[in-house]
């Protein structure tokens, strides 16, 4: 009987450093936003409600009727990348255009918007990345799992376990991006077709990930520097936005 795997202490910390992250992080904002503007609570369960159901619920039922009718389209990257990407942009950009125009029918506050993005990006974070993280975590602090769990873990390392987490800070941020550049759209602050604009940044921020589901890109590290290159962009893109359409603007309405 093969002795357990002896976690690094750095392996520790990196999922301790992700369970933060995804589920610490957007819970500890929202309360900072609640404290300072009253608002954002709704906004957040709104966008947690919005991603669950055109991410995790329309969005897959699309891909289980694409893969089932082309299931070839893997051994197509650019088809591949494309349609995956697209689908992620179309469907979670949706489900934000719904879940902000049915917010701001009456209260108009970049509040919102923040409160949007922080459920969105914060039950995707948890949901996605942060329970496994925890149950990493447990075992590697003692909990019991089976062996293979065990050795899977030892097997990795640390890296990884501390890039999940940085991911998640580049991809909470660019939900906050978009959150508010498809509040402006909604608000009127900029033309609706800003929301268009937003599916093609999501679904450009989504294209390091699609490539390393391919095999294209291996290196770890490079696909975190891609992902947080891309997503500062989109994040810099939307700040300059923002400051032309709301900087000499009340944000209240």
């Amino acid at each position: 009987m093969s002795a357990a795997p002896v976690f690094s202490a750095a392996s520790i910390a990196g999922c301790i450093f992700t369970v933060l992250v995804s589920i610490a992080l957007p819970v500890a904002a929202l309360a900072v936003l609640k404290r300072k503007t009253g608002r954002g609570l709704l906004a957040a369960l709104v966008g947690a409600g919005c991603f669950i159901g055109y991410a995790l619920v329309l969005e897959q039922l699309l891909h289980a009727a694409v893969f089932s009718l082309f299931p070839a389209i893997t051994l197509y990257p650019a088809a591949y990348t494309a349609y995956g990407c697209l689908a992620a942009g179309l469907f979670e950009e949706t489900g934000r255009l719904m879940g902000l125009s049915l917010l701001c029918k009456k209260d108009r506050d970049l509040a919102l918007g923040v409160g949007y993005g922080i459920g969105h990006g914060g039950v995707e974070a948890a949901l996605l990345v942060g329970v496994n993280a925890a149950v990493n975590a447990a075992v590697m602090l003692g909990a019991p799992a089976a062996p293979q769990v065990t050795d899977a873990l030892g097997a990795a390392g640390a890296g990884a376990f501390w890039a999940a987490g940085v991911e998640r800070i580049a991809a909470m941020a660019l939900h906050m991006a978009l959150s508010i550049l498809v509040w402006m759209a909604v608000t009127r602050r900029v033309p609706i077709w800003y929301y268009f604009a937003a599916v093609l940044l999501h679904a450009a921020a989504n294209i390091p990930a699609a490539l390393s589901q391919l095999g294209l890109l291996r290196s770890m590290w490079c696909i975190e520097g891609i992902i947080l290159a891309v997503n500062a962009a989109v994040c810099l893109f939307v700040w300059s936005v923002y400051r032309k359409a709301c900087v000499h603007r009340p944000l209240a309405g």
